[in-house]
């Protein structure tokens, strides 16, 4: 299905995940970087402590605060700058620093493969499913495509 150009635009200025995804891709980070981001904070939104929407306006803070740290070691970014202060992702914190550390294992490999991704995201689904073992689809998987998507459109790669 194709959407006309106006209903896009509508649908986007409504989304508030596209629009916290908006805010940090005005900062001066690679494309693969705010990618590899947002996706790692949509593989652990779940389980909130808070609402989605307070869970993403806080990525985006601790991005736009901190992204120089992201540049230099996103590793330690996501694990120690984002779970030991976030105020609405404190449930399950085990399970989720587990789920971001295999993740992060494939951080070299989803940047060699990101000139595909920007083609066609729905190979990063694919990885995805592969990278975590899965036979079938789970939600959290799906949203981080989406959000794949949501990163590449804010960056002006839309499909």
């Amino acid at each position: 299905m194709k959407f006309s150009n106006n209903l896009l635009y509508q649908f986007k200025t409504q989304d508030s995940q596209y629009q916290s995804i908006l805010k940090m891709a005005q900062q001066n980070i690679s494309n693969c970087q705010l990618a590899f981001f947002t996706t790692s904070g949509a593989l652990v939104s779940y389980q909130l402590s808070g609402t989605g929407e307070q869970w993403r306006e806080e990525l985006s803070y601790f991005l736009i605060q901190h992204s120089s740290l992201l540049q230099d070691n996103q590793d330690l970014f996501l694990r120690k700058i984002i779970f030991s202060n976030t105020l609405y992702n404190k449930r399950l914190q085990n399970i989720k620093l587990q789920r971001l550390q295999k993740y992060i294992v494939f951080k070299s490999q989803f940047c060699e493969l990101f000139p595909s991704f920007e083609q066609n995201p729905y190979t990063y689904y694919s990885k995805l499913l592969q990278w975590f073992d899965s036979k079938k689809p789970t939600k959290t998987l799906i949203f981080a495509y989406k959000i794949l998507v949501w990163s590449l459109a804010t960056r002006g790669i839309e499909h």
